[in-house]
């Protein structure tokens, strides 16, 4: 029997595949800050009180240091002053023959004065004066500074396309031919 046979072969493709690369190099932003802080400067002179109490002293019968100390210089030049003439006037009655004897001279001095005064009132009649002389503060501000300095950050890509690559690996075909009897057929 005659056989016929078939034989077929299909074509195939190779394909060589480079993927798509994608590498990237970031750099990072920065920022350099650089600042100052504020500064606060005060300066106050501290305020100043003046009290004038010298009417208050005149009231209770004192008086300033000034004034008491040409008051006892005048006083004390006065006492001396009597008592220079008191000693002359002595020592002229001594000197007389038919003057004052010494019992005469210390019978005249007293050895007790009367100048025990009360007075009873209520002192300060009037109020002291007080005046203040207040100056401002002085202020000097410096605000606060931030300096900024930002650098940018990048970003770069090394992008390598892929690739496709396409050949024929095996080549189609058809092959028939017959097996077996041959067949020698005349017609």
């Amino acid at each position: 029997m005659l056989q016929l046979r078939i034989e077929q072969q299909y074509a195939r493709i190779g394909m060589e595949i480079r993927e798509p690369t994608l590498k990237l190099q970031s750099t990072l932003p920065g920022i350099e800050i650089q600042t100052s802080p504020a500064e606060l400067e005060m300066h106050s002179s501290h305020p100043r009180i003046h009290i004038d109490q010298s009417q208050c002293f005149a009231d209770a019968g004192l008086k300033s240091p000034s004034v008491l100390s040409a008051d006892c210089v005048s006083r004390a030049y006065s006492l001396a002053m009597e008592g220079i003439g008191r000693r002359v006037s002595e020592g002229n009655q001594l000197a007389q023959i038919n003057g004052a004897t010494v019992q005469d001279i210390a019978g005249d001095i007293p050895l007790f004065e009367d100048r025990l005064n009360f007075n009873c009132r209520s002192i300060p009649k009037q109020r002291p004066e007080i005046s203040f002389d207040v100056e401002p503060v002085e202020v000097s501000f410096r605000p606060a500074q931030v300096n900024a300095n930002l650098r940018r950050g990048r970003v770069e890509n090394n992008f390598e396309m892929g690739k496709l690559q396409i050949y024929l690996l095996q080549k189609n075909y058809v092959r028939m031919y017959c097996t077996g009897q041959k067949l020698n057929a005349s017609a």
